[in-house]
């Protein structure tokens, strides 16, 4: 799933996908949605599905190297 963002063609997929590349389990994630979404990667729902931008300024990428810069700990 993919969606324009200024010329930027964001690509999006979901929790299974998350986990399996961060190495952060599904069950994991999903906590981190609920009781910590301050620590959790961006996201946003359609409906029941969650999904996780992958690109952009708010995308996956750009949630791991902040987590690397401060060295924050999940």
């Amino acid at each position: 799933m993919s969606a324009n963002h200024n010329d930027e063609e964001v690509q999006f997929c979901d929790v299974k996908r998350v986990a399996e590349l961060t190495g952060i389990s599904k069950g994991h994630l999903v906590k981190l949605r609920l009781y910590d979404p301050k620590n959790s990667p961006p996201f946003f729902r359609v409906g029941r599905r969650v999904l996780y931008p992958l690109n952009g300024p708010r995308g996956l990428g750009s949630w791991a190297a902040a987590r690397m810069q401060t060295g924050a700990a999940l």
